[in-house]
């Protein structure tokens, strides 16, 4: 399995007048549901898939509990989600209210273990596989 990835021209926003410089991107093949997700954790685990899913739908439950009182929510050594505010500033202290947040919202952070176990990808063009799916087939008789 590899990360796939296509090609983009792109400025620098910060420097505008600079050529433009070409850059990869991870492209998205799809999308893995939840029921999916519980499926595959059922076949790596004891569980049955529909008591993964249930333990899936009690994690998203946890995990606003825990940001909505404040908490970081730690798993295991790999990842933590935490919640930021974005909001319209003040010109005094006493003026920053929670009146002027405008959205919360919440992160996924890892741990190098994980950056290292990710860095480990292999990469493949999306050019290269739209190549083998335009290719005709040959059947022999």
């Amino acid at each position: 399995m590899a990360i796939i990835y296509d090609v983009v021209e792109r400025r620098n926003p910060a420097k505008p007048n600079e050529p433009h410089k070409w850059h990869l991107y991870c492209k998205s093949i799809g999308t893995v549901s939840e029921s999916e997700v519980a499926r595959q954790i059922a076949e790596e685990t004891t569980l049955n898939p529909k008591e993964a899913e249930m333990a899936l739908a009690q994690l998203r439950k946890i995990v606003l509990r825990n940001l909505h009182a404040g908490n970081t929510v730690r798993l295991g050594d790999w990842a933590y989600f935490y919640a930021t505010l974005q909001c319209e500033g003040a010109e005094t202290e006493k003026e920053a209210v929670p009146a002027k947040v405008k959205k919360v919202a919440m992160h996924l952070g890892y741990d190098k273990t994980f950056q290292a176990d990710l860095n480990n990808a292999t990469f493949v063009s999306a050019k290269s596989l739209q190549k083998k799916e335009d290719e005709p087939t040959t059947e022999e008789p």
